[in-house]
């Protein structure tokens, strides 16, 4: 599990808002998690930083949740 306080609050965010992500996120351990700061070109903002997190489901490897979020 991580200790990273800004990832345990989204975490919260998302189990209080969707019982199916409690549901799959008990469910899964997590293999491989990879990210970054990436940076997206925006039509009107130019470029927006990002920070990615990839989660790997530890059943299935075709599976990964991405999460972007503004850096």
């Amino acid at each position: 599990m991580t200790d990273d306080p800004e990832l345990l609050g989204l975490i919260e965010d998302l189990s209080v808002a969707s019982s199916d992500f409690v549901r799959f996120w008990k469910q899964h351990d997590v293999l491989e998690r990879q990210g970054g700061e990436r940076g997206f070109i925006h039509p009107t903002r130019d470029e927006v930083p990002c920070q990615q997190v990839t989660l790997r489901p530890g059943e299935d490897e075709n599976i990964k949740f991405v999460m972007l979020r503004s850096a």
